[in-house]
């Protein structure tokens, strides 16, 4: 089980460093193009993905959990 306060101690498999990873979901597509152009020129930011529904941002999620898992699994 994950430690639920990892979002409070700042606890994550990433380097120090690294940027904030953004997966942005929102049904509006000027907003969502807009706000990741923002975001991204922000320093620190990186926008990994964009979603228009629900069903988008878990199909997203969900790749990218199996792409870290296997990621991890080849590392053992």
């Amino acid at each position: 089980m994950t430690d639920p306060t990892n979002a409070l101690t700042n606890k994550t498999d990433e380097a120090p460093g690294a940027p904030i990873r953004i997966l942005i979901a929102e049904d509006q597509a000027l907003l969502r193009t807009t706000l990741a152009a923002l975001l991204e020129a922000e320093p620190g930011m990186s926008v990994v993905g964009l979603a228009e529904d629900d069903a988008a941002l878990m199909a997203r999620l969900v790749k990218q959990w199996q792409a870290k898992r296997s990621r991890n699994a080849l590392r053992r």
